[in-house]
């Protein structure tokens, strides 16, 4: 799986919307390495992709990036059931691999975003397990930092929505729903600056209504939903599109085997190890705000011990 690198042209534009420069890069991330050693409560180190994603995603300012991945490492202590068992290994994701389907374009497209495509090929809401499979894209996601190694712009979602039915929304509580935006709008270190959905029923005007409380403005106005894929390729380049969405890149399934065998072959011990990097609340010397706004669950951290 080859992921081509930018043009000197687009990745001279990727830094400007990014605010990279070149020349301070590795002094900042020199900055947040030694700030992390600094806090008590937080890992002394992570890999420094991860580390860069969090500076592109917040336009390499030092003080936004703290807070991002202090939430970040905080909130794995409050999502046991994303976080916990962090192995790709496991019974429960490898049956997840078999019921979706996921394709990410090798080339940027011309604003220097990556695109990425998923869908859900299980008929049977009942053999689809909605934890299981945020628990596998966070995965698969961490994997493509480390794999990637270079800058983008931005992330492109693009969902199919054809076998989107009730009992798949009902397994997306408010509670739930609220823990799970809250962690990709504000503790994940990507931009995502587009979000389609093909083939959307009716229903999925329905569940995006519902979501839309927790929602920040920003993303909601970047969500797109299509009736067919004339509309879709409005947006997006037919030739970075799969077949599977009308386009003319190729197959999902081959490109997802190839990816599925990189991962077991070299990342399942570093994903195992990503479990364990996350916040002690117990060395927490001053509580932010956000420990309560953030997921509206304070008492979760009080069964930490924080107070």
């Amino acid at each position: 799986m080859i992921l081509e690198k930018p043009s000197p042209e687009l990745l001279a534009l990727i830094r400007i919307k990014c605010n990279e420069n070149i020349e301070t890069r590795n002094q900042d991330l020199e900055t947040i390495k030694k700030w992390l050693k600094k806090q008590p409560h937080l890992p002394d180190s992570w890999d420094d992709e991860m580390l860069l994603s969090y500076l592109r995603s917040c336009n390499f300012s030092l003080e936004k990036t703290k807070v991002k991945l202090d939430k970040y490492f905080t909130i794995k202590n409050v999502l046991p059931e994303v976080f916990a068992n962090f192995d790709i290994t496991r019974p429960e994701l490898q049956e997840c691999m078999h019921t979706v389907q996921f394709y990410t374009s090798p080339r940027l497209t011309s604003e220097g975003y990556r695109l990425h495509f998923g869908r859900v090929i299980e008929s049977q809401p009942d053999n689809f397990n909605f934890i299981t499979f945020i628990k596998l894209i966070i995965m698969i996601s961490q994997v493509y930092v480390k794999i990637e190694n270079v800058e983008v712009a931005g992330e492109v979602v693009v969902l199919d929505a054809s076998f989107f039915s009730l009992k798949h929304v009902a397994q997306s509580t408010p509670t739930r729903a609220k823990k799970f935006l809250n962690l990709v709008q504000n503790a994940l270190g990507y931009k995502i600056k587009q979000f389609h959905v093909m083939n959307a029923p009716t229903l999925v005007d329905t569940f995006i209504k519902f979501l839309s409380p927790f929602l920040k403005e920003k993303l909601r106005n970047r969500i797109c939903l299509h009736r067919n894929v004339e509309s879709l390729f409005d947006h997006i380049p037919n030739s970075m599109t799969p077949e599977e969405f009308g386009g003319a890149a190729g197959k999902m399934q081959p490109y997802m085997d190839e990816f599925i065998t990189i991962v077991n072959g070299k990342f399942t011990s570093w994903l195992k190890e990503q479990e364990n990097i996350k916040s002690d609340e117990t060395k927490r010397i001053i509580k932010p705000q956000w420990c309560d706004d953030l997921f509206g669950l304070d008492g979760s951290f009080k069964q930490l011990n924080i107070d």
